[in-house]
């Protein structure tokens, strides 16, 4: 009789309602979400004060990602947590294809005015860990560039300087200093050249082109990565 009685006295909705109070909301895990991705963006911005924070600076877009899908997340009526998780994912990849899609059209900003020549510049960083040397020698001779600068030419891809001279006969370089890996490949002669890849500002490469292009000075800069990033604002 008293198990029918506390039966009774139960109402049959008290357990599911209690499992339902139980069942996380996700607004905690959004807000949270949300909040470290402002305090990224913050940090993104602060290399500034402090040098060490430009590691952040890589992430900015990343991050701002990040805190729009919490958001939208966060004012979604259910299903937060996934929301958030899957408008972050698409943003990410999106973020990664635009540039493939973006270079699909070349769009010219302005017409080389009469009287004067257009100059095709080309930078790449060949990573020192690449070893697709073939690959890299056929993109710069596709770019077909007047000028390339050429970062991390370590000693294993040097030779294939030599395999571009056809195409790029002006050459300067800086393997005869201690861990200078960069170089400048030209078309036009080069009348002066210089290196600097001391811990007092980024390295880099100039070359002072010929009259053929009006004397024109190209610089090759390699942007170094964090902590050895602190050297570029000495």
């Amino acid at each position: 009789m008293n198990e029918i009685a506390e039966m009774a006295a139960t109402p049959p909705d008290a357990d599911s309602s209690r499992k339902k109070r139980r069942r996380p909301s996700g607004r905690t895990e959004c807000g949270l979400g949300l909040l470290a991705s402002l305090i990224g963006l913050l940090a993104s911005r602060a290399g500034y004060l402090w040098i060490g924070f430009d590691i952040f600076a890589q992430f900015t877009v990343h991050f701002a990602i990040a805190a729009a899908a919490f958001l939208i997340g966060l004012l979604m009526p259910r299903a937060r947590v996934f929301t958030a998780l899957v408008l972050m994912l698409a943003g990410v990849v999106a973020l990664g294809l635009w540039p493939h899609l973006a270079s699909r059209d070349v769009r010219t900003l302005a017409a080389v005015p009469e009287g004067h020549r257009e100059i095709k510049v080309a930078s790449l960083n060949l990573w020192y860990a690449n070893r697709n040397y073939d690959a890299v020698r056929a993109e710069i001779l596709r770019l077909d560039a007047d000028v390339v600068t050429l970062i991390e030419i370590h000693r294993d891809k040097r030779p294939m300087l030599d395999a571009l001279k056809a195409s790029y006969p002006y050459q300067a370089t800086c393997f005869t200093i201690d861990y200078c890996n960069l170089a400048v490949l030209s078309k036009v002669p080069i009348v002066e050249s210089d290196a600097r890849v001391r811990w007092v500002g980024a390295p880099m490469i100039w070359a002072k082109l010929g009259p053929e292009l009006g004397g024109l000075t190209v610089i090759g800069v390699h942007a170094i990565r964090f902590p050895h990033s602190r050297a570029q604002f000495r």
